[in-house]
């Protein structure tokens, strides 16, 4: 008798164990969520922004493109262009963040959660990588073709290597803005941010999760 009314109390506490280990894994499900959530939700305010600072910065290039067309100032006409041409990929990269951000928020599962995060944070690196590309031309806003006739020893030995210095480091960057260096200190100063801040804390939050559900995947 003894040794069923054991069992049963063996039994009772095992369920309610369960019970407690269940309702401790919603709250932490939950908690983290709303963690992710909060972290998004300032980037999305900061990806509008960038959206709109890099159509206002667009349409001043355009006018000023539109303005000071002419032969003179070819360099400008060029430099403006592919600045543009940047800044449009940026936009229309940024607008398909926001879109990946509104499925993170609407989704349910931590897995597709995990997924959509991953592919934000792929999708930041690439933009910022061809971003950096147009760093030359801000350089060559202001050269003319009379400056390659009688700019003299000075246009190339003061001009011409900023230039070449700008293209080096843009080339440097696109090669080396990669996720596999994220542990270096100069990516991390880099990108210690409010556009790569919340992705990696979002990331952070859901890793809790997953550590929570093992560990209790052990106990059991």
């Amino acid at each position: 008798m003894e040794d069923i009314e054991l069992k049963a109390l063996w039994q009772a506490y095992d369920q309610k164990l369960e019970r407690s280990l269940a309702l401790n894994l919603h709250l932490v499900k939950e908690l983290q969520t709303q963690k992710v959530r909060s972290a998004l939700r300032s980037l999305t305010w900061y990806k509008v922004l960038l959206i709109v600072l890099g159509l206002l910065w667009t349409g001043i290039l355009g006018w000023l493109m539109y303005r000071l067309s002419g032969p003179q100032l070819i360099s400008f006409t060029i430099s403006a262009g592919m600045v543009v041409l940047f800044n449009l990929v940026g936009i229309v990269s940024y607008i398909r963040h926001l879109v990946l951000i509104h499925r993170i928020d609407n989704s349910d599962s931590v897995l597709a959660t995990q997924k959509h995060l991953a592919e934000l944070q792929a999708s930041t690196l690439r933009v910022m990588r061809i971003l950096y590309l147009q760093m030359p031309f801000y350089t060559t806003f202001l050269y003319t073709p009379a400056m390659f006739v009688h700019g003299g020893l000075w246009f190339w030995l003061s001009t011409v290597p900023v230039t070449l210095a700008f293209t080096a480091a843009s080339i440097w960057l696109y090669r080396n803005i990669r996720l596999e260096n994220s542990h270096k200190k100069w990516f991390r100063r880099m990108f210690d941010g409010p556009e790569w801040r919340p992705v990696t804390r979002a990331i952070a939050f859901l890793e809790e999760i997953d550590a929570f559900e093992r560990e209790d995947a052990i106990k059991k």
